[in-house]
């Protein structure tokens, strides 16, 4: 994947980079992979990669406004459009979202969709960490965003590799099983009410399932410790209960 534009908002400033132009971006983009600065993304995972590619470097010290959101209680991906229309009451066009940006020179509704695309997260930014904050869940928003970007530099394929290393397997029904993640979803429901995390977020059915798998592998232990802390902490206890009387 090829960077062709980064949108850069900075206070009251908004500046279009225009990659292809540059050759060397290793000298002037180091805010990137400092972690002195924090990055504002809304769903850091479809940039990332390419950012990183052309930056040559790791982006660092992340605020995703998408996962904050659903960290909140609220729908889970949300699209930035909808965001910035539900938390500021703005509306933002996406008339140029599909349009062609490697070609040069951009026209100028596409520069003006670009600034928009950055216009409102500093804004949406402030406010979700104050909810955050008096939520007390910013440190365990922290740990999801770190964990998440460590999936993504690893991918999941590496992580189930790594992960999926016990000689003795645990053999396990299919009825124990089926009760086991009908016990774990049950738990994920109650949870995600009780704390107002979306409970996609919290624990989705595909990585209730994908936990099980490593459980059963590589040992329960070693399973929990694949999760972030802040998940670990809510579910270790439900987990290892559920998981004896299962077997």
């Amino acid at each position: 994947m090829i960077l062709s534009l980064l949108q850069v908002k900075e206070e009251d400033e908004i500046y279009l980079i225009d990659c292809l132009q540059i050759k060397e971006s290793s000298d002037i983009c180091n805010f990137l992979s400092s972690n002195k600065v924090t990055k504002v993304f809304h769903s850091f995972k479809e940039d990332i990669d390419a950012i990183n590619s052309w930056s040559k470097n790791k982006v660092k010290n992340i605020f995703d406004t998408q996962i904050a959101y659903a960290f909140l209680g609220k729908e889970f991906s949300i699209a930035y459009k909808d965001l910035v229309l539900n938390m500021l009451g703005v509306e933002v066009q996406k008339k140029e979202t599909r349009s062609n940006w490697m070609r040069r020179p951009l026209s100028s509704s596409q520069l003006d969709y670009a600034a928009s695309d950055v216009e409102f997260l500093l804004e949406i930014f402030s406010l979700q960490k104050e909810m955050l904050t008096k939520g007390n869940k910013y440190n365990q928003f922290i740990e999801e965003i770190d964990f998440q970007l460590d999936l993504q530099n690893k991918g999941y394929e590496d992580e189930q590799k790594n992960g999926l290393l016990n000689r003795n397997p645990i053999t396990i029904s299919k009825q124990e099983e089926k009760m086991f993640l009908k016990k774990l979803q049950e738990s994920v429901l109650d949870i995600s009410l009780k704390k107002e995390i979306n409970k996609t977020l919290l624990f989705s059915k595909a990585n209730q399932k994908r936990f099980f798998k490593l459980a059963l592998v590589n040992g329960m232990d070693n399973a929990l410790n694949s999760l972030p802390k802040w998940r670990r902490d809510l579910f270790s206890d439900l987990i290892k209960t559920s998981f004896k009387e299962g077997r």
